[in-house]
């Protein structure tokens, strides 16, 4: 059994700048290994259980998180003892996007089925993937018991028995070894020239004879581990013509001349213009013009998501969409803005010139960073609520 400790070390390591100012927990770096300690402490005098869970809701799911540091701490640990015992990635978005580029400018009698699994986390069996993980004998005795505990506490909690709480940083782990057989089974099927899953977002390519064979295969397999897909969310489209779909936030359109355009997705063009919308409302009733300001920016540019030792995490339009093939698609924005929104909203000239300063074309071109505080952030974002 690999060593995984939950000491004063192991805590420290798994603590950053960011989980220093959400929790609270020092002030000068010289506490910090106290602090580290303490939640060590707090961790074995609680038998390595987890305290409790609040609910709450983002994106009309509902989300949980951990009520103490000293438990959002130890889930962080056995996370990273999970991922390095199980060898456990996330797939790697950019690099399916760019798979499936290559692969639709072949020429060939292929069919592409891409679909999605029906409320993915909330029907995964956790009794199941807890009783494999177990029997492996791999995960520490302590990380077991995090593992039930959070188990227990989450159904007392969501008041079901089945699931896993989204927004608790283990889970996604859980959830990919969970599909592990499944994702394997697939890719080793001879009749499957192409697969890949992100999440919950599944992306085949098949040969046109056997589309049927293969659907009614992978439904079976997936029925197998208790979950299903969204049956009004499949899409099947030959690849010897012209056709559009989306997948993970792209618009992708193979053209007469077998070359593949890849451009924003319509249902993420339309959430920019959701809060694009909401930020103006919300200037109505508060008249905080320089606010406006900060959330058409905080839209449009680039951002630091996280900074570690290795560098900057970086997010925004020009990070998320760096394969988009006309950038042209940003301006639907800046139409949006200078058309639309300025004729509804009662704004003086030069306000409207300083809207007009801030290009989502421009941005994305030139890749224009912008920074802000987490505070900042926090009051951006309050008028797109919980979308």
């Amino acid at each position: 059994m690999l060593k995984q400790f939950y000491d004063k070390d192991i805590f420290l390591s798994v603590i950053q700048k960011e989980d220093v100012r959400k929790w609270n927990l020092w002030n000068k770096n010289e506490n910090k290994k106290e602090i580290a300690e303490n939640l060590s402490k707090n961790l074995r005098e609680n038998k390595f259980k987890i305290e409790g869970l609040i609910k709450s809701c983002h994106n009309s799911k509902k989300t949980y998180y951990p009520k103490s540091p000293t438990d959002f701490f130890a889930l962080k640990i056995l996370d990273k003892y999970l991922r390095r015992i199980y060898q456990v990635k996330q797939s790697d978005r950019k690099r399916i996007i760019r798979q499936i580029k290559t692969i639709l400018k072949e020429n060939g009698d292929f069919t592409l089925i891409r679909t999605d699994i029906k409320s993915f986390y909330e029907t995964i069996d956790f009794n199941s993937i807890l009783g494999k993980i177990e029997s492996d004998m791999i995960l520490s005795p302590i990380g077991i018991s995090l593992l039930k505990s959070l188990k227990q506490t989450f159904f007392y909690v969501a008041k079901i028995n089945k699931g896993l709480p989204r927004g608790i940083n283990v889970s996604p782990t859980i959830a990919e070894l969970y599909l592990r057989d499944f994702d394997i089974s697939i890719k080793e099927d001879v009749d499957v020239i192409y697969y890949a899953r992100y999440v919950d977002d599944i992306f085949l390519i098949v040969d046109d004879s056997k589309v049927n064979i293969i659907e009614n295969e992978i439904k079976q397999k997936i029925e197998k581990i208790h979950l299903e897909f969204n049956d009004d969310k499949i899409f099947k489209n030959s690849i010897k013509e012209e056709f559009s779909f989306s997948y993970l936030g792209y618009l992708f359109r193979l053209t007469s001349n077998n070359e593949v355009e890849l451009l924003i997705s319509p249902k993420k063009i339309n959430k920019i213009k959701t809060r694009i919308y909401k930020s103006f409302l919300d200037y109505q009733h508060n008249n905080n013009f320089s606010l406006l300001l900060d959330r058409l920016r905080f839209l449009s540019c680039n951002k630091v998501r996280k900074k570690s030792e290795n560098g900057y995490l970086m997010a925004g339009n020009s990070y998320n969409y760096c394969d988009i093939t006309d950038p042209n698609c940003f301006k639907v924005f800046d139409g949006f803005i200078n058309k639309k929104i300025l004729n509804i909203f009662s704004l003086n000239d030069l306000q409207k010139n300083n809207i007009k300063k801030i290009s989502f074309y421009r941005a994305y071109k030139n890749k224009i960073n912008v920074s802000f505080t987490r505070r900042q952030i926090g009051n951006i974002k309050k008028a797109w609520g919980n979308e």
